[in-house]
């Protein structure tokens, strides 16, 4: 089986094949946006968040969210680091954690200046039978922690996919 790739820009219209061969795989959206990037600095917290697309009805049983991206940590004096969570809902219910927050990214240490990396956290969420009929969302969450002055956290987002499996 090959792998195929669609690079796409916000904004930028798919064709009706790519579409419907991502909706045959499960893929429901594929974010690049920054609504929940977060960034802090100096013995701050900064906590983001974005609600992704609802989607209608599903005959799946579980929904993939991947959340990939990039995270920054200078750290001088504390403890820093960068944690993500995902919660869902049925339409027209109120969302609920999958999973609560989770350490992605972690500095103690001193001096550790520009430690930068990569996240690719992925979680899976069992579908009710009302979010099968009725339809869900997800909002997808980062939080950066920047424990003292000088210090600095930051979380990028890639692209977050949402699949259904």
């Amino acid at each position: 089986m090959a792998i195929n790739t669609f690079p796409v820009s916000n904004g930028e219209v798919l064709d009706a094949d790519t579409i419907n061969y991502l909706n045959d795989i499960g893929i429901e959206q594929i974010y690049t946006g920054t609504g929940y990037d977060s960034s802090a600095s100096s013995g701050a917290t900064d906590e983001e968040d974005h609600e992704l697309d609802a989607v209608s009805s599903t005959t799946r049983s579980y929904v993939k969210i991947s959340m990939v991206g990039t995270y920054l940590i200078n750290e001088n004096n504390g403890t820093n680091q960068v944690e993500l969570k995902a919660q869902i809902k049925e339409t027209g219910e109120s969302y609920g954690d999958i999973e609560d927050y989770n350490i992605v990214a972690y500095v103690n240490g001193t001096n550790a200046h520009n430690e930068r990396g990569n996240v690719n956290y992925v979680l899976v969420a069992t579908l009710t039978a009302g979010m099968k009929a009725n339809g869900y969302q997800i909002k997808v969450f980062s939080k950066s922690t920047a424990a003292a002055s000088g210090d600095d956290a930051s979380f990028t987002n890639i692209q977050t996919v949402v699949e259904e499996i």
